[in-house]
């Protein structure tokens, strides 16, 4: 957001405010800019980037490192860089991602950033505006935010017009994150497994459940989103339930059009383009509130044509299931075309629905029987 200081009379004006010149001025505009972006409620910092490294200018990525909640992408990153290093989520951290920008993503800080304008200075033609930042409440990810983000200065230009510009951001790097942030959904909340013999679906009620998840999508409504689903995080000592929106937000509707830059990879995962593939549906073998739905794959050149989408009925709705299976590099997104009817992925899913501890390839996922260090009874050898 680029206010001028035309644009800070007009608000500091209507709120019966006068501004000077010099250095009031500049911090006039500087507070006006941040009052006009920020809102009382949950705050959301950027992070740019669409794959496996973010950047994201408010966190110290040495906090993340000491907290287990990140990496860096180069430990021998300079200080003194114009630009912050990259980094990237770890899995049981990236909760507190709730929102997908044009750029990024949004990480939820705490609720009611406040900013104090605390004075500022004049080098040639340009004012450094000195500010405080400080969270009414305090959590996800604010212990990482930077102190020197937290107490910086802001440049304040002369533009070619003549008026005083704001050259950067005047808050605490929101970008295009949402004011107050959505942040529904953020806890991995373990629930109850579904339970009865309830009557197949028809192809009609499973195409309503595929919609429900595919709008919610569109809209980037990712609470609503993950209320549609019914979801298995296989991570997670009680697997049923216990996702949160951080799985959906890199996950799409299926395309309408052209690709938007805020949509992930669709839930369709590329092999169907549309509902109207749903074909037959089937009973799930072990779980009696479970169906498969056969989807066609579309590029003839998939060596498998044959694959299925899960279906689940669940406090008397169909949702569609989504398996959070193999954590990626970046953000672990959900999964929905999971192939559950075959018999090998529904024996390793049904082990480690049981607590063991492997892979979706069925290896063990201790490093040190994956690498050879030990035998398959954790034995040391």
């Amino acid at each position: 957001m680029r206010i001028t200081s035309s644009v800070a009379l007009l608000i500091l004006s209507s709120c019966g405010g006068v501004t000077a010149g010099g250095g009031e001025a500049a911090e006039a505009l500087v507070q006006s800019a941040f009052d006009a972006q920020s809102q009382p409620g949950p705050f959301g910092t950027e992070a740019h980037g669409k794959g496996v490294w973010y950047r994201a200018p408010a966190i110290s990525t040495n906090c993340l490192m000491k907290k287990d909640w990140g990496f860096r992408d180069d430990p021998s990153h300079s200080p003194n860089s114009d630009s912050s290093p990259r980094m990237s989520p770890v899995f049981n951290a990236q909760n507190h991602w709730t929102y997908a920008t044009e750029k990024g993503y949004c990480i939820y800080l705490g609720d009611n950033l406040t900013m104090e304008v605390k004075g500022s200075t004049k080098l040639m033609e340009v004012w450094s505006v000195d500010v405080e930042y400080s969270m009414g409440r305090p959590d996800g990810w604010w212990e990482c935010v930077d102190p020197k983000m937290k107490n910086r200065a802001i440049r304040v230009i002369t533009n070619a017009a003549g008026e005083l510009e704001i050259d950067g951001d005047a808050g605490l790097f929101q970008g295009g994150c949402p004011a107050p942030l959505p942040i529904e959904g953020i806890d991995r909340k373990a629930k109850n497994k579904p339970k009865g013999k309830p009557n197949p679906p028809t192809k009609a009620e499973a195409m309503a459940a595929a919609k429900k998840l595919d709008d919610a999508l569109w809209a980037q409504d990712y609470n609503g989103a993950l209320n549609a689903i019914s979801c298995y995080n296989l991570f997670n000592k009680s697997p049923y339930g216990s996702c949160a929106v951080s799985e959906i937000i890199n996950v799409g509707p299926i395309p309408r059009g052209e690709m938007r830059m805020q949509d992930g990879t669709p839930w369709s995962m590329n092999v169907f383009k549309s509902v109207d593939n749903f074909g037959k549906i089937t009973p799930d073998k072990v779980d009696k509130t479970m169906f498969h739905i056969e989807v066609k794959a579309e590029d003839r050149k998939r060596k498998r044509q044959h694959r299925t989408v899960a279906i689940q009925k669940v406090d008397g709705e169909w949702k569609l299931v989504g398996f959070v299976n193999a954590q990626g590099e970046g953000l672990t997104s959900m999964r929905f075309v999971y192939d559950l009817d075959r018999k090998e992925k529904r024996e390793i899913f049904d082990r480690r629905l049981k607590g063991e501890k492997i892979a979706d390839d069925g290896t063990s996922l201790d490093p040190n029987i994956r690498y050879g260090y030990a035998d398959k009874d954790g034995k040391l050898k």
